[in-house]
């Protein structure tokens, strides 16, 4: 086999499951005419002919063609890799109308490229550039098999099949563009040279073809980062893994638990489901990433992980999960795009929120990825998630393992507490409980690394470092967490006095309560007074923040929680009536505070500050809303509703239910405010999704935002100023407008990315159908509105002008005794017997004496005039015609 066949068919190889290659390496040319003949038959009892006829042209071609390969080319195992997709697509592709007329009509305009090849026998012989033109004939008809087995085998072809008529149909443009060196074997013989020509011309358009592929699949992919937006992950394993710099040794332990090591084998699959389950702080999440890196090493398979994470909305729910694992999905399985570029743009949502699409789209992804390579799923954390997203999350996953076509292709690895909810779901699976004794010694290895840090800073005796490892070791009961906190604690002492007394039996904590209370003694006896009272006012913010500032354990005897969300209630009020904030400010002034970094604090404090009062409702008392020496909350308010109060408005515009919750308050002179404040407020945003109440807030929002989308392009920026900017209002200065999104806070680079994702806000390409539904709910751009009008409004006459036939090439054959012309020189051939009388087919049948020009027209005579078969009619439809007769 040449070079350029073999790259070719190694090319088409690595596209194929290893199924697939075993399966298509055997078919052969009578199994496609036996399957054609059983589609017929099926089709027949239905009365649903499809004109089965139009692929025997292509049969024929091809059968050509595998002649003059096996003569030249001493080889006969090139065509089985065509004969064996198409003899699937066909199989898979009768079962729905409209796609397998379009594979039919895709069959019949491909073989009008393909020249019948055993008349030029003498032109292939010994010549190498007419090789090359075998070659591209073959790599042409693997890659349009490529194409259509990308769209028939799929998971959901019930739904792709319709939409893969463009594909196809762009497919054969493609091929009729590029092909033409192929169907110029004629003229060929006069000039060797041209073939070079051809072969450039057909590189040239594939590459074409290839960049217009990639730009598509480029703009598709990154609408699906927009629709997913889910957290990164590869932080949160980053994290995991530099918690063992000190000790990079830590965790390797698990990798020789036998149930682990049945996990891992790629051989086995008598492990597809293991959960691991231990105490809090016993390391849980080491673990993890020490397995990570180990499914990581293995390139013949693929890892997803996620970290889950409790109160934080990118990490503890349902949807943030199932988002983080499709994204993984997606980007390492190009064979995902189609099929989840159609669920976002059908979703009719700005972002992917729905339980019941996360579930579908995760069975067929895993369903889809599983045939092709093993597939390793890890979730850590999940005892973080609430018990109701947990068992979505758990009921979907385990579905997913027990439906599993192929065992061990797909592997799960859950990580948590020992809930008994998670216990109750995986009760039939492996599971590997983490004792006190699994990890003591990784945290001796821990404990005198970090006694050997202490006892070079506050110069102790060996003793001392090895009580230290010892105290440290038996208390923390195979709790690597503790250790951390009581080293950690240890180290952070100012004296070596001080270390003493930590250390002291009486002193020293057991527990976690008390391993964090000495931490935060520690803080709060810290003898610099602005650095304590820092520290005290982030313990507020981090309590009671209504965006998660990434802490999770917060010891609460120190943090009095309805105070701190006073304050922060008090601080967004007080903030927002700064100077800055009225609306009459000039816009020099304006552009000078969003320099000084005055806005720095306005989009948490915009939309938040409600949020902080209705918290408070059910906490209040009267002398809460007076003014105090630790909070001022009823000035606020009362400042607050005179600068921005709504006109117009009274206590009838108050529901209810807000009524009642306040009815401790009554009597206080800031009730009304406070009422009409959050009622009034609460229905704007209800109904808007731009912030407009109140309006001043919103004019200066607007004028920041846009003198910071100003300075963004500005050339005249520099480094110095915008690193000083980049501190304030970190580096995506561009913003959503609508407060309920992301990236109302997270922002973009530029305005290109903001439009575009407006874009998915507004849908405004709308239908023009007045009986469809997306008439009134568009779509974000126009080739998304152009495809659902190709798909679900089709119009015949512009249908026909977009795909033409391909143009015939001009007569070359004339009659000499008529004016009947020929595009082959067989054909006038053959017509010339006519003429000259000659009829060299005489029927074969005893007593017939009847004699044809062609010996087609003797054996149709031989079927409908001596089998008994004919046609009643003499005729036969078009829609109808049988296949028997293909060779």
């Amino acid at each position: 086999m040449t070079d350029s066949f073999q790259i070719a068919l190694t090319s088409f190889k690595k596209r194929l499951t290893q199924g697939e290659q075993l399966r298509f390496q055997t078919t052969t040319l009578d199994e496609v005419k036996t399957a054609i003949l059983n589609i017929q038959d099926d089709q027949s009892r239905r009365k649903s002919m499809m004109n089965l006829s139009r692929v025997k042209a292509f049969i024929e071609a091809l059968e050509q063609y595998s002649n003059v390969v096996d003569v030249f080319l001493n080889t006969s195992s090139l065509l089985c890799f065509i004969w064996g997709p198409m003899k699937f697509c066909l199989q898979v592709a009768s079962s729905w109308a409209e796609s397998f007329d379009t594979l039919l009509d895709a069959y019949q305009q491909l073989v009008e490229n393909i020249p019948l090849l055993e008349q030029y026998g003498d032109l292939f012989k010994g010549n190498s550039y007419m090789v090359n033109v075998l070659a591209l004939i073959y790599e042409d008809m693997l890659d349009f098999h490529r194409a259509a087995l990308r769209v028939f085998s799929k998971s959901t072809r019930h739904k792709a099949l319709v939409e893969s008529q463009a594909t196809i149909l762009q497919f054969e443009k493609q091929q009729k563009d590029y092909t033409k060196a192929e169907t110029s074997l004629s003229t060929i013989q006069e000039s060797i040279l041209s073939i070079q020509e051809y072969q450039r011309e057909h590189l040239n358009h594939k590459k074409q073809f290839e960049a217009i592929e990639k730009e598509d699949n480029k703009r598709q992919r990154l609408a699906l980062i927009d629709w997913l937006a889910s957290t990164d992950p590869i932080p949160d394993h980053e994290f995991a893994v530099s918690m063992r710099a000190d000790c990079p040794s830590s965790g390797n332990w698990i990798l020789r638990e036998n149930k682990i090591e049945a996990w891992l084998d790629p051989q086995q699959s008598t492990v597809p489901l293991l959960w691991i389950n231990g105490i809090p702080g016993a390391g849980k999440t080491i673990l993890t990433s020490v397995i990570i890196g180990e499914c990581m090493k293995n390139s013949s398979s693929s890892t997803i992980f996620f970290y889950c994470r409790y109160e934080d909305k990118q990490r503890d729910n349902f949807v943030a999960v199932a988002r983080g694992i499709l994204s993984q999905l997606l980007s390492k399985n190009e064979v995902l795009l189609p099929y989840l570029y159609s669920e976002c743009i059908n979703s009719l949502s700005v972002s992917l929120i729905s339980h019941e699409i996360c579930m579908k789209l995760l069975e067929v992804c895993f369903e889809t990825v599983s045939k092709s390579q093993k597939t390793y799923l890890i979730i850590d954390g999940l005892d973080e998630c609430e018990p109701m997203q947990r068992r979505l999350l758990l009921s979907t996953l385990v579905s997913i393992v027990q439906k599993a076509l192929h065992p061990g292709m797909f592997r799960l690895l859950i990580v948590s507490q020992n809930e008994p909810d998670i216990k109750r779901y995986l009760r039939q699976y492996s599971d590997l409980r983490l004792s006190s004794s699994c990890n003591r010694s990784d945290i001796e290895v821990y404990s005198r690394v970090w006694a050997e840090k202490i006892q070079q800073k506050f110069i102790v005796s060996d003793d001392t470092k090895t009580y230290i490892v010892k105290a440290v070791s038996e208390g923390a009961d195979g709790m690597f967490l503790y250790a951390k906190l009581i080293l950690t604690n240890l180290y952070g002492q100012t004296s070596r006095e001080k270390l003493y007394e930590e250390l002291q039996p009486g002193t020293f904590p057991v527990g976690f309560e008390q391993a964090y209370s000495r931490i935060v003694s520690r803080v709060y006896q810290n003898p610099n007074q602005s650095e304590r009272a820092t520290a005290e006012k982030l313990l507020g913010w981090i309590s009671c923040a209504m965006r998660p500032m990434r802490c999770y354990l917060i010891d609460k005897s120190h943090v009095k929680i309805v105070l701190e969300e006073q304050k922060l209630a008090v601080m967004c009020l007080r903030y927002l009536l700064f100077q800055c904030f009225d609306p009459t400010t000039p816009d020099n002034q304006i552009h000078h505070y969003a320099n000084e970094g005055y806005y720095a604090f306005q989009e948490y404090a915009i939309v938040y500050w409600v949020d902080h009062l209705e918290s408070l409702i059910e906490q209040l008392s009267l002398s809460d809303l007076e003014n105090s020496e630790q909070c001022d909350l009823g000035s606020a308010i009362a400042e607050f509703y005179e600068i921005f109060g709504i006109q117009n408005t009274n206590r009838s515009d108050v529901p209810s239910f807000l009524e009642d919750r306040c009815t401790h308050l009554v009597g206080s002179d800031q009730l009304d405010s406070l009422l009409l404040l959050l009622s009034h407020t609460r229905k704007v945003r209800a109904d808007q999704d731009e912030l407009t109440e109140p309006k001043e807030l919103k004019i200066i929002l607007e004028k920041v935002r846009s003198y910071l989308t100003k300075l963004s392009k500005s050339k005249n920026l520099t480094i110095v100023e915008k690193e000083k900017l980049n501190t304030y209002y970190g580096s995506k200065w561009i913003k959503c407008p609508r407060h309920a999104c992301f990236y109302f806070y997270e922002g973009f680079p530029d305005e290109s990315s903001r439009d575009k994702h407006l874009l998915r806000h507004e849908k405004p390409f709308l239908c023009t159908d007045l009986n469809c539904l997306r008439k009134h709910w568009g779509y974000s751009t126009e080739n998304e509105l152009k495809r659902h009008v190709l798909l679900e409004h089709p119009n015949p006459a512009a249908f026909g002008g977009k795909f033409p036939k391909v143009k015939k090439e001009p007569v070359k054959h004339q009659c000499d005794k008529c004016e009947s012309s020929f595009t082959r020189s067989s054909g006038l051939k053959i017509h010339q017997r006519t003429h000259d009388g000659i009829r060299p087919f005489k029927c074969e049948s005893p007593g017939c004496s009847a004699t044809f020009v062609r010996k087609w027209d003797r054996d149709r005579h031989a079927k409908s005039t001596h089998s008994g078969k004919g046609n009643a009619s003499g005729s036969q439809s078009s829609q109808s015609t049988p296949t028997q007769s293909l060779p």
